[in-house]
């Protein structure tokens, strides 16, 4: 990701109702870009990463087979019937 567009890292803060951190281990720079976040979710394969220990909420797994099944379910639940 290009500096610019990095959380934290560029001095660039977010403020957000829910945060998603996909695979982000949680660098000082970047857990001070989301500290204005009200809840963040992480799904991270390391339970003991500064991000799951931030975490409001979090999965400790691969993030890719986790993303695909959050994935699967919302498509089920949100198609017709």
């Amino acid at each position: 990701m290009p500096r610019e567009r990095q959380i934290g890292a560029s001095g660039r803060a977010v403020s957000a109702r829910v945060y998603f951190a996909i695979g982000i281990s949680g660098a000082p720079q970047h857990l001070q870009g989301i500290r204005e976040c009200e809840k963040v979710v992480a799904i991270n394969a390391d339970r003991n990463c500064d991000m799951v220990k931030r975490a409001d909420f979090a999965v400790i797994g691969d993030a890719g087979p986790i993303m695909k099944a959050i994935c699967e379910l919302s498509r089920s639940r949100h198609a017709a019937p």
